[in-house]
C-alpha cells in the first residue's frame, strides 16, 4: 500500500546464523535452520531479515573474517541451501539482507595470501603495506579496535600491514581500483542471487589513504562510557583525520550505490562510527551514497535513552495533575495510549503489528493510580486492525447529542477515520485515508513550518485533478471496511514535482476526497459530518471535504463538544470501560471476531491484568 520504499518503514530481524537454529545436530546453526524458522519469523510481522556473515571463513571473528565472499562456509550449508532460503523468504513476503565486509578480509583469503608473498606480485598493493620506521617499529601510533597496534609485521615482505581489527583481518586498500572492482563484483554476485540489500560492516574503517600515514592525535574529550567499546584504548585517540572516515571512502559507497540502482529496489545500510557519529552518518547518506547508516552511538545518544523517555512520559502526567490542581487521589484510573511509532494492519496470512512508546507499570508506580495502557495489542492479537479505537467514544458523544443515523463523525489526525451508527445501533468505523500527516510533512520538507496553518498555503495553490484522480485509484479506497492505515502509507512525496502551493493543494484535496470515498462506502444516507481532530482548524481542508463529499460539514464545537480534547477524553473513556469490564472494539470497527475491551490494567503494587471479554456497552 505504501508509496515509500520497503526499507523506509521496514522492521528488520537480525539473524546470527551460528547460534540461531541447528538443522543437523552438529551444534552449529546453519542456513537450513534459518529456512525452517522463516514461517515463524514472517508471522511476527517483520518485513525483512538480515543475516550476519555466512561466507567461507576461518571463523577467528566468527565470519567477519571472510576468506571467500562468494561461497558458503561449510558449517552453514551450501549455495543450494542459500538459494532455498531466499526463495522461501520471498515467497513469505520477506526481504533478505546479508552482511558484506568491505573494509577487510581474512588473512586466509587468496587475495592476501598472494599479496603477502612479495612486493611485486599481481596483488602486491591490494592491502596497506608500509616500511618500518628507522628503528624497526610500526609506521604510526594507530591502535586496533580489538586492542594493540593496528600494524602487524610480515617477514616475507619485510613490511607492516594495516588491520583495524584482528591481525588476521588485513585492511583492503581501496585506493587501488582493482580492489574496488573486485568488491563491485561481489555486490553483483549477491544481487543476481536475489539479495535485497546489504548491511555493510564497519564501512567507516575502509582505508583509501596512501602513505605517508599520519599519527592519530590524543582525544582530549575521552571519557569512559557505558558501552564495552568505550572502555578500549582505541578511543583515547582521534581518528577522523587519519585512521577512519577518510573522504576517499565515498568512492566505495558511490560505486556500490550505482550497482544497487541497476537492480530493482535494493537497500544499502552502512555500519559507521567516528569522533562525530552524527556528522559521519550525514556524510555517508549524502545523495547517491548509502541509503541509511547503522550507528551504535545512538544507543547512548542524549535524548534517546528509552528508560528516561518512559520516566519522562509518566512524570508528565504527574506534573499535569499538579499544575491543574487535580489531586491524584481523585483519579480512579489513567488511560494511557502513548506515542505510536509503528502501526501495521494485518494482511492475509500475517497478523498486524502496533507499538506505542510508554510504560504503564512505571506510570502506575510514579502516580500511584491504576493505569490502562497498551490499548491496541489485544485487538491486533485477536485478528483486528487495532484501529480506530475512538468509535465507542464517538458513539457515546453522538448518543449524548441525540444524533441519528444521518450523522457521521470524522476525525482528522495524521490519518482520517470515520464513525457511523446505523438505525439498528450497530457501530461501524474505519480509517478514511491520509489527513494531516502528508500535508504537514510536505510543508516541513519545504522549510515552511510544521503545518499549513489555516490552510493558507493550499488555498493559494491549484489542484491537479488528473493527478488526484490517479491517487484515488489506489485499491485502499474501494476496499471494504473495517480497515486501517499507518501515517506513512500515503506520504508527502506523492506530490513530488509540484510547486509548494500546488503540492499542498493536491494533498489537501486528497485528504478531503478520501473522506468523500469513505462516506460513499457507508450504506446509510449521510447528510452531516461532524469533524474532530486537528484538521478541523484548517478551513481549506474543511471546505474541500464539504465539496468533495457533498455533505454538510460542522466542527465538533457546533455540538458543544470540546474538539481539542476529544482524543484525550476518549482514552479516559476507554480506561473507564476497561475498569468496568466493558467492550471498546467491535467487529464493525476494528474487525475483531467478537466485542472486546481495550488495554491492560495495572494496579499500584500489583501486576498487569490481561483484557478479558466484557459486556457490550
Amino acid at each position: 500500500m505504501s508509496a515509500l520504499k520497503w526499507w523506509e518503514t521496514a522492521v528488520i530481524y537480525q539473524i546470527y546464523p551460528r547460534s540461531f537454529q541447528d538443522s543437523n545436530g552438529d551444534g552449529i546453526g546453519d542456513l537450513p535452520g534459518i529456512t525452517s524458522r522463516l514461517d515463524y519469523i514472517a508471522n511476527l510481522g517483520v518485513d525483512a531479515i538480515w543475516i550476519s556473515p555466512f561466507f567461507a571463513s576461518p571463523q577467528k571473528d566468527f565470519g567477519y573474517d571472510v576468506s571467500d565472499y562468494c561461497s558458503i562456509n561449510p558449517e552453514y550449508g551450501t549455495m543450494a541451501d542459500f538459494d532455498a532460503l531466499i526463495a522461501k523468504a520471498h515467497n513469505l513476503g520477506l526481504k533478505l539482507m546479508i552482511d558484506i565486509v568491505p573494509a577487510h578480509c581474512s588473512d586466509q583469503h587468496a587475495w592476501f595470501e598472494e599479496s603477502r608473498q612479495s612486493r611485486d606480485n599481481a596483488k602486491a598493493d591490494w592491502f596497506h603495506w608500509i616500511d618500518p620506521l628507522a628503528d624497526g617499529t610500526a609506521p604510526t601510533n594507530w591502535l586496533s579496535f580489538f586492542g594493540g597496534q593496528a600494524w602487524s609485521w610480515e617477514p616475507r615482505r619485510q613490511q607492516y600491514y594495516l588491520h583495524n581489527f584482528l591481525p588476521s583481518q588485513p585492511n583492503l586498500n581501496h585506493a587501488n581500483p582493482a580492489v574496488r572492482a573486485a568488491l563491485d563484483d561481489v555486490a553483483r554476485f549477491w544481487f543476481e542471487r536475489g539479495v535485497d540489500g546489504f548491511r555493510l560492516d564497519a564501512v567507516h574503517t575502509i582505508n583509501s589513504d596512501s602513505p605517508p600515514y599520519k599519527n592519530n592525535q590524543p582525544n582530549p574529550d575521552f571519557q569512559l562510557g557505558p558501552l564495552p567499546q568505550d572502555q578500549q584504548p582505541f578511543f583515547r585517540q582521534l581518528h577522523d583525520t587519519a585512521q577512519l572516515n577518510q573522504p576517499a571512502i565515498q568512492r566505495f559507497s558511490e560505486a556500490f550505490r550505482i550497482i544497487a540502482d541497476q537492480y530493482d529496489d535494493k537497500f544499502l545500510m552502512g555500519e559507521v562510527d567516528g569522533d562525530d557519529a552524527v556528522k559521519v552518518s550525514e556524510t555517508f547518506t549524502a545523495p547517491n551514497r548509502l541509503h541509511a547508516t547503522y550507528n551504535f552511538d545512538l544507543l547512548e545518544w542524549d535524548g534517546l535513552d528509552i528508560a528516561d523517555m518512559k520516566a519522562a512520559i509518566s512524570k508528565a502526567v504527574e506534573a499535569f495533575t499538579e499544575g491543574h490542581g487535580i489531586p491524584l487521589s481523585d483519579i480512579a484510573a489513567i488511560g494511557f495510549h502513548g506515542q505510536t511509532v509503528l502501526h501495521r494492519p494485518p494482511v492475509p496470512g500475517h497478523k498486524g503489528q502496533t507499538r506505542q512508546l510508554g510504560d504503564g507499570p512505571l506510570m502506575t508506580e510514579i502516580t500511584g493510580r491504576p493505569v490502562v495502557f497498551d490499548l491496541r495489542s489485544a485487538d491486533i492479537n485477536a485478528g483486528g486492525q487495532g484501529a480506530p479505537l475512538c468509535p465507542c467514544y464517538h458513539d457515546a458523544l453522538m448518543k449524548f447529542s441525540r444524533c441519528d443515523e444521518s450523522v457521521a463523525i470524522v476525525n482528522l489526525g495524521g490519518v482520517g477515520n470515520i464513525t457511523w451508527r446505523d438505525r439498528d445501533g450497530r457501530l461501524f468505523a474505519f480509517d478514511t485515508g491520509p489527513a494531516n500527516a502528508p500535508i504537514n510533512d510536505w510543508i516541513a520538507r519545504h522549510g515552511l513550518g510544521e503545518m499549513d496553518v489555516g490552510g493558507r498555503i493550499a488555498a493559494t495553490g491549484t489542484v491537479d485533478e488528473d493527478r488526484l484522480a490517479t491517487l484515488l485509484q489506489h485499491p485502499y479506497f474501494g476496499a471494504p471496511f473495517p480497515k486501517s492505515l499507518d501515517r506513512f502509507d500515503f506520504p508527502a512525496h506523492l506530490a513530488d514535482g509540484s510547486a509548494v502551493e500546488d503540492g499542498a493543494a493536491l494533498l489537501t484535496a486528497f485528504a478531503a476526497a478520501a473522506v468523500g470515498r469513505a462516506v460513499a462506502l457507508l450504506p446509510g444516507d449521510i447528510r452531516r459530518l461532524v469533524i474532530c481532530g486537528g484538521g478541523r482548524h484548517n478551513p481549506t481542508l474543511m471546505d474541500a471535504i464539504a465539496h468533495r463529499s457533498g455533505v454538510r460539514t460542522d466542527t465538533a464545537e457546533t455540538l458543544g463538544w470540546r474538539g481539542d480534547a476529544i482524543e484525550a477524553e476518549c482514552f479516559a473513556y476507554l480506561a473507564a470501560r476497561r475498569v468496568a469490564g466493558l467492550d471498546a472494539s467491535y467487529p464493525g470497527t476494528t474487525g475483531v471476531p467478537a466485542p472486546m475491551p481495550a488495554g491492560r490494567l495495572v494496579h499500584p503494587h500489583g501486576s498487569a491484568t490481561l483484557p478479558a471479554s466484557g459486556d457490550a456497552g
